[in-house]
């Protein structure tokens, strides 16, 4: 009896988590344009198909004709028109001209059409909110940890237990390596990988997003003093000051492709690491931010001009 409460409550943990992989199979969906390529997008339907009949625990081959013939029985009359439709383009039943589907099926062609037909409204409903996703779904930077004294004063709290110093020093300490190598080894990989984004990024994106090839590059450049910071300040370094700007966000107030100089870099770089990567205790907590929309910043007000 146990052995069976066991196995049934095992059955039902992966169903759940098949329920899982396709809903989050269908977030994927929302936020990605269809192909316009019709081929493409007819694999991304049987794909959708047999992880749909994975979760409802159908068959979901296609390949030989048994395979077809258990995932076209227990398929929906829509399904059944896509597995037609599959059939007529090659992608079921590869090369194989011998078994006669008409028993089975009923007219391939019709069905076929009749399935290219509710695919084109698939796609457009793909194609709307996808595009919908992409014109008004806007990047942001999180407020950072309220109250400065209470939060400082509880990390300097934490650090002075030895095993939570130790803790803390070895992390940082494998996340940093960890961090440089792969920047050193992928550095160049990835600028020319984001070269490629941007050069393919609809004009009208590109006045929304920083992830341009300029920003990464001086990114790029600034991991070494950035590192230098949290390494001087060790485990004193907090690193919530996520105002400060990183990767993506030119200091004085937001100035764009990082065009400060050198003289207002340093100054930055001297106020990051005597705040310990967060802030002094008398500054306010700074707020949820835009950074998809940098050219409307100027209506915020700057807490402590950096």
């Amino acid at each position: 009896m146990e052995q069976f409460q066991a196995q049934h409550k095992e059955n039902k943990t992966l169903k759940n988590r098949l329920s899982l992989i396709f809903e989050l199979f269908q977030r994927i969906l929302v936020h990605r344009k269809p192909s316009f390529n019709y081929s493409v997008f007819l694999m991304e339907r049987l794909t959708f198909l047999q992880i749909k009949t994975l979760r409802d625990g159908r068959p979901y081959e296609v390949t030989t004709p048994q395979q077809f013939i258990e995932t076209f029985t227990e398929a929906s009359v829509s399904e059944q028109n896509l597995l037609c439709e599959l059939y007529l383009h090659n992608e079921a039943m590869l090369e194989d001209r011998t078994f006669n589907l008409i028993p089975i099926a009923g007219d391939i062609l019709i069905r076929a059409l009749v399935s290219f037909m509710a695919n084109q409204l698939t796609w457009q409903n793909a194609f709307l909110s996808a595009k919908h996703n992409e014109e008004n779904h806007l990047l942001w930077i999180r407020a950072e940890p309220q109250n400065p004294v209470i939060f400082i004063t509880e990390h300097n709290r934490a650090i002075k237990e030895p095993r939570m110093a130790a803790h803390i020093s070895q992390l940082q300490a494998s996340v940093l390596q960890q961090c440089q190598q792969y920047i050193k080894q992928k550095g160049s990989l990835a600028m020319k990988a984001n070269n490629l984004f941007w050069e393919n990024c609809p004009k009208e994106r590109r006045e929304y997003h920083p992830f341009n090839p300029p920003n990464l590059d001086v990114a790029i450049s600034s991991v070494p003093n950035y590192v230098r910071c949290v390494q001087e300040c060790g485990n004193r370094w907090l690193g919530y000051h996520f105002h400060f700007p990183l990767l993506w966000l030119p200091v004085q107030q937001y100035k764009a492709y990082f065009k400060i100089s050198k003289k207002e870099e340093l100054a930055a770089w001297q106020r990051l690491q005597h705040a310990q990567g967060f802030r002094n205790m008398t500054d306010s907590t700074f707020y949820t931010y835009c950074i998809s929309n940098l050219h409307c910043t100027s209506q915020y007000s700057d807490s402590d001009s950096d």
